[in-house]
């Protein structure tokens, strides 16, 4: 699975990366048809005026007015005049000054005109295209990162289900391992027990014929304490009733779980939780030949048991019966596990009476007295129980 998702995600990159090139191109494929789009607009001017100098035919004063002005003053002076000679009019060419011409008309060729307004109109349909390809591409690259997006919330939801699915596997191993546990554990007794009563039988059948008076004498040996280094059994003593500590399995939970602050609560089971300190470590744990360690698991400092309102007790007569927890503790005990009762001071004449029949079972037996108020602690600073 690890494989295909690697795989997927490459998919992915490539994909991205196809599309940016793509918008790359065509936006320099715009700018291209943009440039080509003014260059075609400008237009191109013929000019086909000349210049050509100008001539100017200035005459002389007017003869007639010269005459009339002769005969005037012949008859004044009574003298005879000649006729006048009239000279020809003098032709003069100027040389115009050079006048700055209006700007020449172009020539417009319609054709070409034509021609160019369709090809400015296909490369503004070619441009639209383009702008809209440009769009269309824009909104894939959205929708796909949405979807890239979409479904990397899926995948982290998915492995939040996987962690907690393989934790509560993991727990449902546990609870399964120590059910089977038990079971090996009750058929062993149960055979070991069928095999003393057979023996007490053959026994009693040999002993039935004769029965001597016997005086039974009690004796009490004298008490010596052991520290306890091995398993340990708790109850609880309190108003003469019996309540199953349940300090393994409350303890099982709490190295199962990972670290997540230094006061914590595990439970309750059986009407006890356990409220502890504890710091994150990293456990070492053996698998298949190796090594693996197991970071954030918590290390229990210190901690006390809390009775809840779903507390489960019992009288000395029901914890005595065969189908009592307190029986049920016992007989599934391992050899050379301690019998630990805490108790209160209202509930020594019934731990007197369990302590023996404890010790009629073959259990050393711890005691540790409690005042009202105080709860069930222990600390890994404390000292351990000492068993009789």
């Amino acid at each position: 699975m690890g494989r295909r998702r690697q795989e997927s995600e490459i998919g992915f990159g490539s994909d991205s990366f196809l599309d940016i090139i793509a918008n790359i191109v065509g936006i320099l494929i715009i700018l291209i048809v943009i440039a080509g789009v003014r260059v075609s607009n400008a237009p191109i001017l013929v000019s086909d005026t000349e210049e050509q100098p100008t001539t100017e035919i200035v005459e002389q004063v007017d003869q007639s007015s010269e005459l009339e002005e002769s005969v005037a003053a012949t008859d004044q002076e009574e003298t005879p005049v000649a006729d006048p000679q009239i000279d020809e009019p003098i032709l003069v060419e100027i040389t115009p000054e050079p006048v700055e011409s209006a700007a020449p008309k172009p020539k417009v060729d319609l054709k070409e005109l034509e021609r160019r307004r369709q090809e400015q109109e296909q490369r503004r349909l070619l441009a639209e295209r383009l702008q809209r390809q440009i769009e269309q591409a824009s909104r894939d690259q959205t929708r796909k990162k949405r979807l890239v997006d979409d479904a990397q919330g899926e995948q982290d939801q998915l492995r939040k289900q996987l962690a907690v699915a393989l934790n509560k596997l993991n727990e449902s191993v546990d609870v399964a391992n120590d059910r089977q546990n038990r079971l090996m554990g009750l058929n062993r007794k149960n055979e070991k027990l069928a095999a003393k009563l057979t023996g007490l039988r053959t026994e009693l059948d040999e002993t039935s014929q004769v029965k001597p008076k016997v005086e039974q004498l009690v004796h009490t040996l004298t008490p010596v304490s052991r520290t306890v280094l091995g398993t340990e059994i708790h109850f609880r003593l309190m108003k003469n009733r019996v309540a199953y500590v349940p300090l393994e399995e409350l303890k099982n939970i709490v190295v199962r779980r990972k670290f997540r602050q230094r006061l914590d609560t595990a439970g309750p089971i059986l009407g006890f939780k356990l409220e502890y300190v504890a710091v994150a470590m990293t456990l070492p744990v053996s698998s298949g030949g190796q090594t693996v360690y197991i970071p954030n698991v918590p290390d229990v400092l210190s901690g006390k048991f809390i009775a809840t309102e779903e507390l489960v007790t019992e009288s000395l007569n029901e914890a005595l019966s065969s189908s009592s927890i307190f029986y049920e503790k016992l007989i599934t005990a391992d050899e050379g596990t301690t019998i630990t009762f805490w108790v209160y001071p209202d509930s020594y004449k019934t731990y007197r009476q369990l302590q023996q029949y404890a010790h009629r079972q073959g259990f050393r037996v711890a005691a540790r007295p409690l005042p009202f108020g105080t709860e069930i602690s222990f600390s890994r600073f404390g000292t351990r129980s000492a068993s009789q």
